[in-house]
């Protein structure tokens, strides 16, 4: 009798397992395509993108060597170009100042499409992860999304179809990608605006 029960406690204990790691391995096998994904998009070297964080607009455009940053607030518009080894930054204030700054140095830091705020090495992490974390799906702007939700402060919404990050929530600052597309920037997005009426810094 004893050994029935314990057989069946045995069972009962191994199909609850089970449940649980199927469960997770659903949650971690998303994770793990994101992680993927993080690690792709920053290999990319010709991509676009608009990001909006805490009322600021990101422009990027990248191709190759090239590349042009552009960030825009109420107050004041900041543009840094890059090519090859030589970057120039673009300030415009609110009250009309405008300065021009050329560095030469060689190697930059490109902006990547992703970062990697949610990135592991391998699906075992992603399991650990996959067992704190809740997924949903979730619209956001029309595209279908997985909402990974870790805790009140920190979200994620994947894209579900091609599995780019869309939005994150991290503490107060919420950052939400409006537009990103690969493969088509061209020569004619990178060109440098003219200098002229800028005040020129020398370093």
């Amino acid at each position: 009798m004893k050994r029935k029960v314990i057989f069946y406690i045995l069972i009962f204990i191994i199909i609850l397992l089970s449940v649980f790691l199927l469960f997770n391995l659903r949650k971690a096998i998303i994770i793990n395509k994101l992680s993927e994904k993080v690690r792709e998009t920053q290999e990319l070297t010709n991509y676009y993108y608009k990001s909006e964080a805490a009322d600021a607009i990101t422009t990027v455009y990248r191709k190759d060597d090239k590349s042009l940053f552009k960030y825009e607030t109420d107050n004041n518009i900041r543009q840094i170009y890059i090519n090859g080894n030589e970057l120039w930054i673009l300030n415009d204030d609110k009250n009309g100042k405008k300065t021009a700054n050329k560095i030469d140095a060689t190697e930059f830091l490109f902006m990547p499409l992703m970062d990697g705020s949610l990135c592991t090495e391998n699906l075992w992490q992603s399991l650990l992860i996959a067992i704190q974390a809740k997924i949903t799906s979730e619209d956001v702007d029309g595209k279908e999304c997985y909402k990974i939700y870790l805790d009140e402060d920190f979200q994620i919404f994947v894209n579900k179809t091609d599995f780019i990050k869309i939005k994150e929530i991290n503490c107060d600052k919420t950052t939400k990608l409006l537009e990103y597309s690969i493969g088509t920037v061209t020569d004619s997005d990178l060109e440098i605006m003219n200098v002229l009426g800028y005040e020129v810094e020398e370093n």
